[in-house]
Parts: structure tokens; C-alpha cells; sequence
């Protein structure tokens, strides 16, 4: 069973007062349903998140009996953030779109599933990470 993951952020909720459920887009091509406990921030600490959608999240997680297809998230940090979409309503529109059309044709991942995927659910996330890419280095240029 893995508790290592790495994938894109691709939606999110709010749960609670300060948590979060999300949806990553995995490496493999599928998507995660993860619960992040204060994963809105603020608090105490006014401590800020790091959750937004398009940014490549690692994710330590534990699924503790089972419990549907949410998963909790032990720890997480950012592994990549686009830095100039969010504040483009273009291309920040056109992210959204690509991440509803990805959360209809994507599967569901499971913790203790294999990791035998096609080629065609890898590429998924492939198109994904290189559109945010590509589009944040040309929102830098201009």
C-alpha cells in the first residue's frame, strides 16, 4: 500500500471550519480523494495554505479502515506552483476547464492498487502538468 503520492491539485472543498477535501490528479493518471485537516489555514498561527488549484502537491497519506474513496492526508508539501495564472481570468478560466474535464475522464485511484496504468492514463497527466506549464512561462513573457 503506498503513503507517498505526488499529483496535482485539480479541485478542492472545504470541509469544517479549516479543512479541505481535494482532488489530485496522480502521476499514474487517476485521481485521489484526499482529506487535508487545516488544510484552509488561518487558526492560531494564521498560518497560510498552500492548496490552490494547479500546484503539484506531495502528499504523505494513511486510509485508516475503509472508509469509501477518501484518503487522509498525514503531512504535504508543494513540489510546483505556477505563479502567474491566478491572476490572469484567461488562462485561470481555461486551467479550470482542463481540471472538470480530467475529473470526468480520469479514474478513481485506490491506495492498494498496482501501479499497472496504460499509456493513455499516464499521458492525462502529462498534457495536464505541461498545459500549466506552458501556460504560466507565457503569461512570464508577456
Amino acid at each position: 500500500m503506498k503513503t507517498k503520492v505526488e499529483g496535482i491539485l485539480i479541485s478542492k472543498h472545504p470541509f469544517g471550519e479549516r479543512n479541505l477535501i481535494g482532488t489530485l490528479l496522480l502521476r499514474s493518471g487517476r485521481v485521489l480523494t484526499v482529506s487535508f485537516y487545516g488544510g484552509q489555514g488561518g487558526g492560531s498561527k494564521k498560518k497560510s495554505s498552500v492548496l490552490e488549484l494547479g500546484f503539484l502537491l506531495k502528499v504523505e497519506v494513511s486510509q485508516k479502515g475503509r472508509q469509501g474513496d477518501i484518503v487522509a492526508a498525514k503531512e504535504w508539501e508543494l513540489g510546483w506552483h505556477h505563479r502567474n495564472i491566478r491572476s490572469d481570468i484567461n488562462s485561470f478560466t481555461a486551467s479550470c476547464l482542463m481540471f472538470e474535464i480530467i475529473k470526468k475522464l480520469a479514474e478513481q485511484a485506490y491506495l492498494d492498487d498496482e501501479d499497472i496504468m496504460s499509456e493513455q492514463s499516464r499521458g492525462i497527466f502529462s498534457v495536464l502538468s505541461n498545459s500549466l506549464f506552458y501556460l504560466d512561462k507565457k503569461l512570464e513573457q508577456e
